[in-house]
Parts: structure tokens; C-alpha cells; sequence
């Protein structure tokens, strides 16, 4: 099953191989770009090595995680012990290294200092007769301006991408069918439209495909079939709509529980400064103004009035 996404994945990654460098495809995640190019790299171990990127800041993960796509326990060593293993093996230029999440591959933390040191490293690599295909979320390049601010050569970066590769924004219903088909082979085609009709409407998009198929198989398997039936996975879209519908409640309430609120004080108005009183005439106040308080000389001579003193 190849969907229009996967033709792009596959299409990305054979040119890679054949021609060499570094390819980045962008797109958007939940369309199937992982489970494409996972499986063409299962499919032909000789050709093809599948990373996920760790979404972690240290390197030393980051080189972990190639080593255990190339086969052998790494746990025990440091930076330098792997990369003097794995940089001939990649520089031959017998594998394509094929690295989903890509967007990770960029400094998880202090953007605006941290050098991007996993990027720098893999550019060396293609420079040097490595093969590397990377497959990245439409962040990717949201999160290289604040490492410029690093001294790091960004126009190299550039010069060095062979190749760049937009995923479409959504799958249609015909690919969306196939995907549901794969998951459930006996579904009839009226089943496996309904279910990718479920999928457009659903926040979850292509993996409420996955989850419609689990549950169907779980309510399959729990009645004592094999095969699922309509009625399974009628149930299993309602099982999964009913879901994410609380989901989404409980997401929205806590979103608007986080925001911040307006103490009591805080909404008082705020009045107006009180102006200055006119200033005092001289002689008999004007008609209309209002006259202001006698000075202390005239207070005083009110007092002895007042007391016969």
C-alpha cells in the first residue's frame, strides 16, 4: 500500500541514494511520511537505515540512536568512540541514512546561543561521501534563525540541501481508504470509505484510522472472530468519535483554566487624576466661579471675630 505521500517519501529517498548528499522533505507529520519511509528502510536493510531523531538536546543520544540503526549496543560508549565507528561506515556511502522528526536535530534549548552541532556533524558527513534523507515537520526551518545568532554558518546549510521536497497537506479519500484497508484487510470498500470519511472529520486525522482499526479488531476478538464486521467497526467509530470528544473537552478546559485571570483590583476603573483648583483672584471673585478657601491671615481674623479678641 503506497499512498500519494508515500510515492513522495519513496520518490526522495531512492534519489538520495542514487545521487548522493542531503535531501529534506517538509510536510506536515500525521500523513504518513514516518510509516513510508520505516517501511521502504525495513524492506531493503542494505540500502536504507530508518532514525527517529531523539527530541533531546545532548549528543550523545543523538549518536546512540544511529548506532542502533546500524546494529550493536552503544550504551557503553562516549561520543568520540561511536563517531569513529559509524563515520567510515557512513562515509563509504553504502547506506542512506533516512532521519525522521528532523526538526529535532536542532538545538532543543538557548536557541539563540546553542550551536547547532548535530546539523554541522551530518553536513561534514555528506560532504565526505555520506548519504542522509531528512524528514521534518514545517518547524524545521522556524527553528534555524535563532541558531544564526551562533556564528553558524547558515548560507553552508543551504548549499548543502541537494535536494527539497513539499508533502501535501492532506491525503485524499482514495488514499485514506487504502490506509484503512491495509488495517483491516477484511473490510469491505463501503467499510473502508466510511472509515476514511471518519478520518477527514477527525482531529486525529490518519491515526484515528489506526485507533478505529484496534478497536474493531479488540471487539472481534473479544466476541471469538476472527474477521471483523460492519457492526465492529460502526461501534469502533463511535468508540473512537466518543473519544476524542472528550479530548478535546478536557483540552479546552484546561486551556482555559491556564489562562490567567483578572484579580479584583484589577478591574476597578481606573478614575480620572483630580485637577487643580482654580487659581485665586484678585479682589471679588468673578460671577459663576466659585471662590476658594481664605488664607491663614483671613482665618485668623475670623477667629478673633468669633471670640471678641
Amino acid at each position: 500500500m503506497v499512498t500519494s505521500v508515500g510515492k513522495i517519501v519513496q520518490e526522495a529517498i531512492e534519489y538520495t541514494d542514487a545521487t548522493g548528499g542531503l535531501t529534506l522533505i517538509k510536510g506536515n507529520a500525521n500523513l504518513g511520511s514516518k510509516y513510508a519511509a520505516r517501511n521502504l528502510c525495513e524492506q531493503n536493510p542494505g540500502r536504507f537505515r530508518f532514525i527517529e531523531v531523539p527530541p533531546t538536546n545532548d549528543e550523545a543520544s543523538f549518536f546512540r540512536a544511529i548506532g542502533r540503526s546500524l546494529g550493536g549496543n552503544w550504551l557503553t560508549y562516549k561520543n568520540n568512540q561511536i563517531t569513529e565507528r559509524i563515520e567510515p561506515i557512513l562515509r563509504s556511502g553504502d547506506l542512506t541514512l533516512v532521519l525522521w522528526a528532523a526538526q529535532n536535530l536542532w538545538p532543543q534549548k538557548n536557541l539563540r546561543e546553542a550551536f547547532p552541532g548535530r546539523l554541522a556533524w551530518l553536513i561534514s558527513q555528506t560532504e565526505n561521501g555520506a548519504k542522509v534523507c531528512l524528514i521534518s515537520g514545517p518547524q524545521f526551518f522556524m527553528q534555524k534563525r535563532p541558531c544564526e545568532k551562533s556564528a553558524w554558518d547558515s548560507p553552508l546549510f543551504a548549499q548543502s540541501i541537494g535536494n527539497t521536497c513539499e508533502l501535501p497537506d492532506s491525503l485524499s479519500v482514495e488514499d485514506l481508504a487504502r490506509v484503512a484497508r491495509e488495517n483491516l484487510p477484511a473490510a469491505s470498500d463501503d467499510d473502508c470509505e466510511t472509515i476514511a470519511i471518519f478520518a477527514v472529520g477527525s482531529q486525529r486525522y490518519l491515526a484515528s484510522i489506526e485507533a478505529v482499526s484496534k478497536r474493531a479488531k479488540y471487539l472481534a476478538d473479544k466476541a471469538g472472530r476472527k474477521e471483523q464486521t460492519p457492526n465492529d467497526i460502526r461501534m469502533a467509530m463511535d468508540f473512537v468519535n466518543q473519544s476524542d470528544t472528550l479530548l478535546a473537552a478536557a483540552l479546552a478546559e484546561h486551556t482555559a483554566a491556564a489562562k490567567p485571570r483578572r484579580s479584583a483590583s484589577s478591574r476597578i476603573p481606573i478614575m480620572a487624576a483630580p485637577t487643580a483648583p482654580p487659581a485665586q483672584t484678585v479682589g471679588r471673585p468673578a460671577i459663576g466661579r466659585v471662590s476658594t478657601l481664605p488664607c491663614a491671615r483671613q482665618r485668623d481674623d475670623i477667629e478673633a471675630v468669633l471670640t471678641g479678641h
